[in-house]
C-alpha cells in the first residue's frame, strides 16, 4: 500500500533514493535488528508555507542525521527524497556521484508514516495546518540510547 502511495509522487522514478528501485530496500536492509524512530514537530506562522517550513528543516535534520550516524553505528532513515544533489542526476539519466550517501526514507521501505505518527507518538498528521511532522530514523544492530536532540542542537 505505501509503495502504491509513492507512485502518486513526483519523485516517483526520478530520485535515486525513491521507488521505482533497481535493488530490493527489503534485502539490503534485511540484517539490521533495530529501527529507532523519530519525529520533528515544528509549528510555523502564518507567513510560511508548509513546502518552506519542511525545507528549512530538512537542511539541518539531514546533517544531524549524518552525525547521529556516525556516532551510533547505524544507517539513517530520511524524511523524504534524498537532497544531496539539486537536481537528483537520475532525471538527467546520470549515475548517482554519491552512491554511498544515499539514505531512504521509512516510506521507500514500506513503513506508514501517519500510522507510526498517530500510534507511536500520539499525533495527528494533518496537512492543513500549521504544524510540520517530519518522521525519520536509524536502522542498527544494537539498540540506540542516544538521543537525537543532542545531534539536533548543533544545526538549529
Amino acid at each position: 500500500m505505501v509503495h502504491s502511495y509513492c507512485k502518486s509522487c513526483e519523485n516517483y522514478n526520478s530520485n535515486y533514493s525513491c521507488p521505482d528501485h533497481k535493488v530490493s530496500l527489503i534485502e539490503k536492509y534485511k540484517n539490521y535488528k533495530y529501527i529507532t524512530v523519530f519525529i520533528y514537530k515544528d509549528t510555523y506562522d502564518q507567513f510560511v508555507t508548509h513546502e518552506d517550513a519542511y525545507w528549512n528543516a530538512r537542511n539541518f535534520i539531514d546533517k544531524a542525521i549524518f552525525d547521529f550516524e556516525k556516532e551510533t553505528n547505524s544507517i539513517g532513515l530520511i524524511p523524504g527524497k534524498c537532497i544531496l544533489c539539486n537536481p537528483c542526476l537520475k532525471t538527467l539519466d546520470e549515475p548517482c556521484p554519491t552512491p554511498e550517501l544515499i539514505r531512504h526514507s521509512l516510506e521507500t521501505i514500506g513503513f506508514h508514516v501517519s500510522n507510526i505518527i498517530e500510534n507511536e507518538f500520539n499525533e495527528k498528521l494533518e496537512w492543513d495546518t500549521n504544524i510540520l511532522h517530519l518522521v525519520f530514523g536509524a536502522l542498527s544492530n544494537q539498540p540506540i540510547t542516544a538521543k537525537f536532540d543532542d545531534f539536533l542542537k548543533f544545526y538549529i
